[in-house]
């Protein structure tokens, strides 16, 4: 393990943002005149990511170095020099494929659709395995025939090279009689879904949920579950399968993680009017805390109450995701 790292969304998987092994930063150093920004590096597209850290990294030609972990929209991802000024060019910097320009007519609500910004790429943070040297990433892309992926990228820390025979496909069908359903189906559409939520590593396994761009449906709340050495899909979690919606994003947070592995998150937006808020025996889960085993079976979960109304102002649970104590 290297003497530092950060190496997921808010330090850990209980999301706690906090680093108590800290050394350097102290009352002395911390003020207004000697603490800030240091120097800044140029990227091709906007970050929705956080930027992940992992010292001593041995890098080919180059040696030992501390490294930042950056990933854009425009579905780049660069290793920088986390130490010196000068070193303005990434260490190595790799593309995951074209990404999706905005507005597109089947993203969110086509022409009318703002929340996202010239292209969609890597939106959810990075995750990294530092015993096996991976940074795990999602990239959605748009290829020229007008298809739409989703994939999970495994790459080497000090060279960017694809691991694991990536990048493997997010693809499932589960039985339900919801929204965009078939015949007792439901298929995962990567148009339909956006990946905001950040990666989270945990059980020998890479996990990404999913919710939607503005809540343009038929959409569903999706987790998935991959062997973080084969990237063989190990499950997947549909959080609303007879009815809608239920999205998860947690404005960019990780999927929380107990001592027992078990995974907590948050769903937002209930279903369409006159449909039923939740099915009593738990299948579908809107604006609710949801409990998962490690392979992505309920365990537990709640929700308040006044769910119905939350949702009615668009208050519903799922603005932020859970903090373990």
């Amino acid at each position: 393990m290297p003497a530092l790292a950060v190496t997921t969304q808010h330090n850990d998987n209980w999301r706690t943002g906090a680093n108590l092994a800290e050394t350097a930063l102290n009352t002395s150093n911390v003020r207004p005149g000697g603490f800030g920004k240091l120097f800044s590096r140029s990227v091709d597209g906007y970050l929705y990511t956080q930027p992940l850290y992992v010292s001593q990294v041995d890098i080919p030609r180059v040696g030992s170095r501390n490294v930042v972990y950056v990933a854009t929209m425009h579905n780049s991802v660069y290793a920088f020099d986390a130490d010196d000024p000068h070193a303005t060019n990434p260490l190595w910097k790799v593309s995951l494929g074209p990404p999706c320009p905005l507005p597109d007519p089947n993203i969110g609500r086509g022409n009318n659709y703002h929340d996202i910004a010239v292209e969609v790429g890597v939106v959810s943070t990075p995750v990294i395995a530092p015993d096996t040297n991976t940074l795990y990433v999602v990239a959605f892309t748009k290829d020229p025939d007008n298809t739409y992926h989703h994939q999970l990228h495994a790459l080497d820390l000090t060279t960017g090279a694809e691991k694991f025979g990536g990048p493997v496909p997010f693809a499932a069908t589960v039985p339900g009689t919801g929204q965009g359903s078939v015949n007792g189906q439901i298929t995962f559409a990567s148009h339909l879904q956006i990946q905001r939520s950040a990666l989270t590593l945990a059980n020998g396994r890479v996990y990404a949920a999913f919710a939607s761009y503005g809540d343009s449906g038929p959409y569903h709340g999706w987790v998935f579950g991959f062997d973080a050495t084969t990237l063989r899909q190990t499950g997947v979690f549909n959080t609303t399968p007879d009815l809608g919606l239920g999205g998860i994003w947690q404005a960019g947070q990780g999927l929380a993680v107990d001592d027992a592995g078990c995974l907590y998150f948050m769903t937002g937006n209930g279903p369409y009017p006159g449909s039923p808020w939740h099915d009593p025996n738990g299948t579908d889960l809107h604006g609710s805390v949801i409990k998962l085993t490690p392979d992505l079976k309920v365990a537990d979960w709640f929700a308040p109450y006044n769910v119905h109304d939350l949702d009615n102002y668009d208050q519903d649970l799922g603005s932020a995701g859970p903090l373990l104590i």
